[in-house]
């Protein structure tokens, strides 16, 4: 097996049909080698019908969703009691910080979540969650028994990797101090060694910075985590990363990437399929 692995998984399966339909060429073209599905967005019912038709040596894990639409349960403490609809990311992690969000809320949602991913019939692999709301130690403590050791994205990356981007070292910056330690948010099986990807997210240099990921890629298996996908209508109304979107898909499924990835002999994988 080679020494530097990559697993590029792309975020937000399931969020809409456009973005689906995105992820879902770039996985037939073999760059991504796994995707994180959200299972209570208006996308899920294209991106479920999608998953059968994905190649056998992709990987699918749950991309829980704690503050985007509406839950699959009451989840009382979780939403907006006018709305139904989840609060905000910011009111979110309030409430979780003041211990406001009950743990039998957050364990119902991610359990039901579960469950309606794994009723399709395929093989849940790892989880992660739509804007890493899961490093939030409440977040962490209540889900980690429904997940029983699904390997768990730990979004910690490297400060030195771009500093003078403002947008991305202040983002790390806070999911560092959310983490408050990493509690719970450690992948729970060894599987990854090193994770990337804010680093990359939004920038106008997206082609660039991949190219110098894979060209200093180190010894291990690395997670590289994407948002490809088309910016449908329905996109511009539930998100706000939208266009770049596109530039990553372009990027990723462009001949340049993967010459680049047979020169430095780096070997894609997914969950579940990467051992040492």
């Amino acid at each position: 097996m080679a020494e530097r692995r990559l697993i590029i998984n792309a975020d937000d399966f399931g969020l809409t049909p456009g973005v689906s339909r995105g992820i879902a060429e770039a996985m037939a073209s073999g760059v991504v080698t796994s995707a994180s599905v959200m299972v209570n967005m208006m996308g899920w019912d294209d991106a479920s019908s999608r998953l059968g038709d994905a190649p056998n040596d992709v990987s699918f894990g749950l991309h829980l969703n704690l503050v985007a639409g509406r839950p699959l349960t009451s989840a009382r403490s979780l939403v907006d009691a006018r709305s139904g609809c989840f609060h905000s990311l910011a009111r979110f992690i309030y409430l979780a910080t003041v211990g406001a969000l009950r743990a039998d809320d957050l364990a119902a949602e991610c359990a039901a979540q579960l469950g309606r991913l794994r009723d399709t019939g395929i093989r849940v692999t790892h989880a992660d969650s739509h804007r890493h709301v899961h490093v939030h130690p409440a977040v962490a403590n209540a889900i980690r028994p429904i997940l029983c050791g699904l390997p768990l994205r730990r979004p910690r990356e490297s400060l030195t990797r771009n500093l003078c981007d403002v947008t991305a070292t202040v983002k790390k910056l806070v999911l560092a101090a959310t983490m408050g330690g990493g509690v719970g948010a450690e992948p729970s099986n060894g599987e990854v060694d090193h994770f990337v990807g804010i680093s990359l997210q939004g920038s106008s240099w997206f082609s660039e910075r991949l190219a110098h990921l894979i060209d200093t890629l180190p010894t291990g298996t690395t997670e590289l985590m994407v948002h490809p996908g088309y910016a449908d209508a329905a996109l511009f109304a539930v998100d706000d990363y939208t266009l770049p979107r596109e530039r990553e898909l372009t990027s990723l499924m462009s001949r340049g990437c993967r010459r680049r990835l047979r020169q430095r002999a780096v070997e894609l994988v997914a969950f579940g399929r990467c051992a040492s």
